[in-house]
């Protein structure tokens, strides 16, 4: 065993670089005529949409204003708070502004609205998410609390907002 591992070269042989480029060469091929021919979905020469990995982290980013030390890989003390929100709020801001935009100049042709006009309207729609952040809060506060109250499995608070 241990000789046929001495014996091992991880490297393909000629054959196999030339059977895997054939495999590659003619798979795009017949993914590039599936999309001549109508048999796919494909978004070429339009606005870029909002990118799901993009609103997963606003997403994450809410859950960690919201619930602060909650959702976070490292300790969050208390004396870091102030800037840790604000670090957090910027971030939102920043990408919930650049996705609402995406999703604005996804739908621009039939609005007629310019790049510019909807990089302000994504801007104007963040900021007044951002304002509502408080109230948010205060809302699953309550409902936190609700569904402590509501399950008498529940050991803690804590139990509530990891959950799903």
């Amino acid at each position: 065993m241990a000789t046929e591992l001495n014996n091992f070269d991880p490297r393909p042989t000629m054959q196999e670089n030339d059977d895997l480029h054939d495999t590659i060469s003619s798979t795009i091929k017949r993914l590039l005529q599936s999309c001549l021919t109508g048999q796919c979905f494909e978004k070429l020469d339009s606005n870029p949409i909002p990118a799901q990995d993009s609103v997963e982290t606003i997403i994450k980013l809410i859950r960690r204003i919201i619930f602060p030390g909650y959702f976070t890989q490292s300790v969050l003390a208390p004396n870091n708070l102030e800037y840790s929100l604000h670090q957090e709020v910027a971030a939102l801001t920043k990408l919930l502004s650049e996705q609402i935009c995406l999703s604005i100049q996804h739908h621009a042709d039939s609005s007629g609205l310019s790049g510019l006009q909807c990089s302000e309207i994504g801007r104007k729609k963040a900021l007044e998410f951002i304002h509502f952040l408080p109230r948010l809060r205060s809302l699953l506060s309550t409902d936190v609390q609700a569904g402590f109250q509501g399950d008498p499995a529940a050991k803690s608070h804590d139990e509530i907002i990891w959950s799903k």
